[in-house]
């Protein structure tokens, strides 16, 4: 095996789309499609996060969940800020949501 110098490691967790409001989603879609997006404003919980879209959901980075819970919470959705310690707690790199992921049982589920 060739040897590799040291490269950090990460690990996601996919999760449903249905532990985020409709709304929220609407909030997220609409800042991928519209980089003049309300969403992009100072202070907005969107642009605090680090974002990766895809076709069938988007990908958030667990540090900046966890920096944004400690720097300014209140920005912060609380179902985010729960994914937060989700993400602390199991020193998650990034969290996808997919619209074929499972619910995830301790999270807040969204039926909207």
């Amino acid at each position: 095996m060739k040897a590799w110098g040291r490269i950090e490691v990460s690990t996601i967790a996919t999760i449903s789309t249905a532990h985020i409001p409709s709304k929220d989603r609407n909030i997220i879609e609409d800042a991928i499609a519209n980089e003049n997006s309300d969403a992009y404003s100072e202070g907005h919980w969107v642009k605090e996060l680090t974002w990766i879209s895809f076709e069938y959901g988007y990908l958030v980075s667990g540090r900046s969940l966890i920096r944004t819970k400690k720097e300014n919470p209140e920005c912060l959705p609380d179902h985010f800020n729960e994914m937060a310690q989700m993400a602390e707690d199991l020193n998650l790199g990034w969290i996808m949501f997919d619209t074929d992921a499972d619910v995830v049982e301790g999270l807040e589920e969204f039926e909207d």
